[in-house]
């Protein structure tokens, strides 16, 4: 999907990366709610070696249950998955789906473009902070 995903690379470690993200994830609300090592789980269920990749499923249930209430098919799309994988030596890739891309699968609703929007915005915020390293000290609203 061209167009449809917000990537960063950045030149940090996976582990300190993949700190950040958290961290950031946290300050622009939205919760971390499934985290799948993949690495670990192809070692383990395929004896495959991959690079260090980490897939976090993430919601904001306010933005959630407002999407809800205007299709109950949208939750086909939660959670939002933000990616974290080791590239090279010492860089990460952090990527996730646009979720206006997401929204505009379920249909042209001014309030779900809305709410694709503010989602948006926040996985912008992270991904961004997770190339400049900021520091988070309190929630964002």
């Amino acid at each position: 999907m061209p167009g449809s995903t917000l990537t960063v690379r950045v030149p940090a470690s996976y582990s300190d990366t993949l700190a950040r993200v958290h961290e950031r994830l946290t300050f622009e609300g939205l919760r971390v709610v499934s985290e799948l090592d993949l690495t670990r789980s192809l070692r383990d269920d395929l004896g495959v070696d991959v690079p260090d990749q980490t897939i976090l499923g993430v919601c904001r249930s306010q933005l959630a249950h407002e999407a809800l209430s205007v299709s109950p098919t949208v939750a086909m799309l939660f959670p939002c998955s933000v990616v974290v994988r080791a590239v090279g030596e010492s860089g990460t890739l952090v990527q996730t789906i646009d979720p206006e891309a997401l929204m505009a699968l379920i249909g042209d609703h001014p309030t779900l473009r809305e709410l694709a929007r503010d989602v948006r915005e926040r996985l912008v915020a992270t991904l961004s902070s997770a190339v400049t390293g900021w520091s988070a000290d309190k929630v964002r609203p």
